[in-house]
């Protein structure tokens, strides 16, 4: 009788020391996963925020907002290319 005691007393020791854990790990994989999304949403307000670059084009010079849109379009390129703001600027210098 004393040794079944013994043997449900370590049982539930070990079982309250495993749900201890489990829970810990919990609230250290919820303390990550809100850590990372907040700079994510963070980013997305600075873009929001920040002036697209199609604007800052438009506001340079105001005739370019007469243009028409394919004619803006090529414009942008050309202009993007010349600040080094393209994938293939290298190849477009050459």
């Amino acid at each position: 009788l004393v040794a079944l005691l013994l043997s449900v007393g370590m049982v539930w020791i070990v079982m309250t020391r495993m749900v201890k854990r489990m829970r810990r790990l919990e609230e250290l994989m919820g303390g990550v996963a809100e850590e990372k999304e907040e700079p994510a949403m963070s980013k997305k307000e600075l873009r929001r925020l920040a002036r697209s670059e199609f604007e800052q084009f438009l506001e340079e010079d105001g005739k370019r907002r007469m243009l028409k849109k394919s004619e803006q379009a090529a414009a942008f390129r050309e202009w993007r290319r010349q600040r080094g703001l393209t994938w293939n600027a290298e190849k477009s210098n050459n």
